[in-house]
């Protein structure tokens, strides 16, 4: 008898085998939901192209980022009026 009940003594006396074992598949679980879904959102997130003003090429980025940051230095705020979009952005 104390030879066939080896196997039943060592995961009652080391119960962080089980406890390994129960976290590693619930990760691996955990881990193929996340990447199932993700799939879904990012499919779900591509229908809408971006806008016009928003596709440039890499030079005009940086022209673009040049020209703020030298009305920022120069202290020349742009106002920014958005009162013709808020309707939609409400309802969106």
């Amino acid at each position: 008898m104390c030879g066939t009940n080896k196997k039943n003594r060592d995961s009652e006396e080391n119960p962080g085998k089980r406890l390994f074992l129960k976290l590693a598949a619930a990760s691996a679980l955990g881990l193929g939901f996340a990447a199932t879904t993700g799939r879904a959102a990012s499919a779900i997130e591509a229908k809408a192209p971006p806008l016009p003003e928003n596709v440039v090429t890499a030079d005009a980025a940086l022209e673009r980022l040049m020209a703020g940051n030298a009305r920022y230095v120069a202290g020349q705020s742009t106002l920014l009026d958005f009162s013709d979009e808020r309707g939609a952005l409400v309802t969106g």
